[in-house]
């Protein structure tokens, strides 16, 4: 099996990720296009993200592949905290 290592953020958090990629690799010439928001899913298998993002506007100027793309990368480096990502108190114990 296959272990992938992804770093544990907030809804929030990821969002802001995002967005800041979204800003740095668009095109200036739109400015309309915004990230769409995070959400959870379950994951499909243990490579797998626990999460997706709403589906972007057509954009003539391509906005919408910048943002498929970059959400495919990130999915590989970040996992959304929250239920199914085995938190753990204090102890060690599983909360869940």
């Amino acid at each position: 099996m296959i272990l992938v290592r992804r770093a544990s953020v907030t809804p929030s958090e990821l969002y802001a990720i995002l967005d800041r990629e979204f800003k740095k690799e668009r095109t200036s010439t739109c400015k309309t296009c915004r990230m769409p928001l995070p959400y959870r899913i379950s994951r499909a298998n243990a490579e797998a993200a626990n999460w997706l993002i709403g589906t972007p506007d057509q954009c003539a100027q391509g906005c919408h592949n910048v943002i498929a793309e970059i959400a495919v990368k990130l999915m590989a480096k970040y996992d959304l905290e929250g239920p199914g990502l085995h938190a753990q108190d204090d102890q060690g114990r599983r909360l869940h």
